[in-house]
This record gives C-alpha cells, sequence and structure tokens, in this order.
C-alpha cells in the first residue's frame, strides 16, 4: 500500500514551494481496532489514520506533543504537515481533517489526516478573527457576530490559519460583509458577497422589544387568570 510521495515527488514539491510545513514523524499501525488503540494511549501515542487522493487508508500512531504544537502554530488546523512514516522515509502532504477528544478530560483520542495535493485546490473553513471595538459599541450599541467561519478555496500552501476583520468603524445599524473581505486573487470565498458577518444593532431597540414582550406575556397570563376564576 503506498502511503504517500515517492522520491522524485519529495525533490519536486521541496523546489516549487516555499510555504513553512511541519513535519510529523509517525509509526504505522499493522493492528486496528479497540484493544489495539488501548494498548497505544497508554503508551502515551494517539490513534491516526491517513487518507485521501484515492489512496488507500493507513493507520498510524501519533504523538499528542506533535500535535499540540500543530495547535500552537500561526495557521493552526490550517497547517501543511509533512507525514514522514517512521525511519522508510516515506512521506506525505496533510492536513488535520478531524481529531476526536475525550468528553471529560479533553485528552487526544484520535486523529484523522487527509492528503493533500499541493497543486489541487481544496475547500476548507476559515476561522474570522473580529479585531477592534466598533464605534458603534462605543456609543451603546451591541455587536452581533453572525459567522465566526467561512468556507474558501485555495491550493493548500494558499491557506491562511484565520482572517482579522476590523470592525473599529462600524456605526449603529451598519454590517461588514463578505464583499469587504480582501483575502487576494489566490483565495476564492464560497459565499454571496452581500452575506453579513457581523453588525452593530442599536440597544433600545433592543430594550423595547423586550419589554413589549414582557407586556404581552403578562397580559396572556392575566387573560389565563380569568379563564380559570370563570
Amino acid at each position: 500500500m503506498r502511503f504517500g510521495l515517492s522520491c522524485q515527488e519529495r525533490e519536486t514539491a521541496k523546489r516549487s514551494y516555499t510555504v513553512s510545513i511541519e513535519t510529523i514523524v509517525v509509526k504505522e499501525r499493522e493492528i486496528t481496532g479497540k484493544e489495539e488503540s488501548g494498548r497505544i494511549r497508554r503508551e502515551g501515542l494517539v490513534p491516526a489514520v491517513v487518507y485521501g487522493l484515492k489512496k488507500g487508508s493507513v493507520p498510524i500512531s501519533v504523538s499528542p506533543k506533535q500535535i499540540a504544537k500543530v495547535f500552537q502554530s500561526e495557521k493552526g488546523l490550517n497547517s501543511i504537515l509533512l507525514l514522514t512514516l517512521g525511519d522508510t522515509g516515506r512521506t506525505s502532504h496533510v492536513m488535520i481533517k478531524d481529531l476526536t477528544k475525550h468528553p471529560v478530560t479533553d485528552r487526544l483520542m484520535h486523529v484523522d489526516f487527509l492528503r493533500v495535493d499541493m497543486d489541487e485546490v481544496i475547500e476548507s473553513s476559515l476561522p474570522l478573527n473580529y479585531t477592534g471595538t466598533a464605534q458603534g459599541v462605543k456609543l451603546g450599541g451591541i455587536m452581533q457576530i453572525v459567522r465566526h467561519e467561512i468556507m474558501v478555496s485555495c491550493k493548500p500552501g494558499d491557506l491562511p490559519g484565520k482572517v482579522d476583520v476590523p470592525v473599529d468603524h462600524l456605526n449603529i445599524d451598519e454590517a461588514v460583509r463578505v464583499s469587504d473581505l480582501e483575502l487576494g486573487d489566490k483565495i476564492e470565498i464560497l459565499l454571496e458577497e452581500d452575506r453579513v458577518l457581523a453588525v452593530v444593532h442599536e440597544r433600545e431597540a433592543e430594550v423595547v422589544e423586550e419589554e413589549e414582550t414582557e407586556g404581552i406575556e403578562e397580559d396572556a397570563t392575566e387573560e389565563t387568570k380569568e379563564e380559570t376564576e370563570e
């Protein structure tokens, strides 16, 4: 079963891309199953799997410290990784597709790695990082975040870790839309340009609405009491 890149492909990749790529060394697992996964975790490793690009899946184990290092990197889960299979020299460009954590201890339980072709366009979610304090909020308004991430399409090496979205300029009843984002020519946003990402509302309008709702509820309660007494 082929794990990833051949020697020639690795050399081509080194010459073609200047993007920072973290190398992760993993071990192939010959045995799978719940019992084997438990044994791997007791050894301080995490069971994982590599799949994609129409190649067979390969069960592996990886150090949780290496995954933690990816989390702390500039691109986070959007990092491009070079998975190296032990001492074999076999490698594959991958991204973290999914991971599972223990619901109580938050311990990392399993990782899915997806193979990527550095020349092929992929789709991925991109976190939005709202920066600054909106002018409308300073005047008493409320900032509503409509979207925390967007879907984009680009080559793996062009995928950033996040998008900074300044909101300082927003006044009351003003919004940031997809059309306001500037990601360059290499990244396509897979959303309509008029989609709202964040908006500043007037606080007084919200208070009035709440008071009206409370009034309606009180009237309904009084009517119920009168019907019961009758």
